[in-house]
C-alpha cells in the first residue's frame, strides 16, 4: 500500500534541508507541481522517487527504495520472496540507522519493522 504520510514527510525534510519544494524539484529535474502534486496526494511518487527524496533529506535511499518496492507490491507472492530476502538483509545492517536525527527516528522504525 502506497505510503502517502511518508512521502509528506520525506518531503518536508528534504525541503527544510535545501530551502525549498521548488529546489528539491529542481534537484530531481522535475515540475515544481510534480513535488506538491506527491505532496497533496494527487500524485502518486513511484519508488525510484520516494528514494531519490529520501536522498536530499538526508536519508538512506537504499532503504526507502526497499520499502516502497514493498508496499507496491503488498499481497502479491513476488512481494512475499522479496520481503523475506530484504528482512534478511535488515538483519544485517540493524544497527546502521543509529545516529541519525530524531526526526528521522520514526521514519527508520517504520522501516524496521517492516523489513523484519
Amino acid at each position: 500500500m502506497y505510503d502517502h504520510p511518508l512521502v509528506v514527510t520525506l518531503i518536508d525534510m528534504g525541503s527544510k534541508r535545501l530551502g525549498s519544494v521548488s529546489k528539491i524539484a529542481s534537484e530531481l529535474e522535475i515540475p515544481t507541481q510534480h513535488v506538491f502534486g506527491w505532496k497533496s496526494g494527487k500524485r502518486k511518487a513511484q519508488p525510484h522517487d520516494i528514494a531519490a527524496l529520501a536522498e536530499l533529506a538526508g536519508l538512506d535511499a537504499l532503504k526507502f527504495l526497499a520499502k516502497a518496492q514493498l508496499d507496491e507490491l503488498e499481497g502479491s507472492k513476488k512481494g512475499a520472496i522479496l520481503s523475506r530476502s530484504l528482512g534478511k538483509l535488515a538483519l544485517a545492517i540493524g544497527g546502521a540507522t543509529a545516529g541519525v536525527s530524531a526526526h528521522a527516528s520514526p521514519v527508520f522504525e517504520l522501516i524496521r519493522c517492516i523489513l523484519c
